[in-house]
């Protein structure tokens, strides 16, 4: 979420650098977290696809499509009914 959210913190907590392709590289300077290096790759300034690589070597890849920025948002936006015979775990 710092990542999306343009922390300023950003880099006190990973090292960035850019991938011959022009993926940028974001691998945690402390080795005590989950995640183990994020690559973002941008398209014409917007982000097209993230992927995170965790501890345990498994690779999560997010696509962005159709991507509205800064669109007008109301909470029903954010409301999630969980489908039938879908495990649902929260941290409330």
């Amino acid at each position: 979420l710092a990542i999306l959210a343009g922390s300023r913190t950003l880099t006190d907590h990973y090292r960035v650098s850019e991938s011959a392709d022009g993926d940028f590289i974001l691998e945690p300077i402390a080795d005590r977290g989950v995640v183990s290096r994020v690559a973002l790759r941008f398209e014409d300034g917007r982000l097209e696809r993230m992927e995170i690589n965790d501890r345990l070597r498994q690779v999560t890849e997010i696509r962005f499509s159709e991507v509205l920025i800064n669109p007008g948002l109301t909470g029903d936006s954010f409301l999630f009914d969980v489908p039938e015979g879908v495990d649902f775990f929260s941290n409330d």
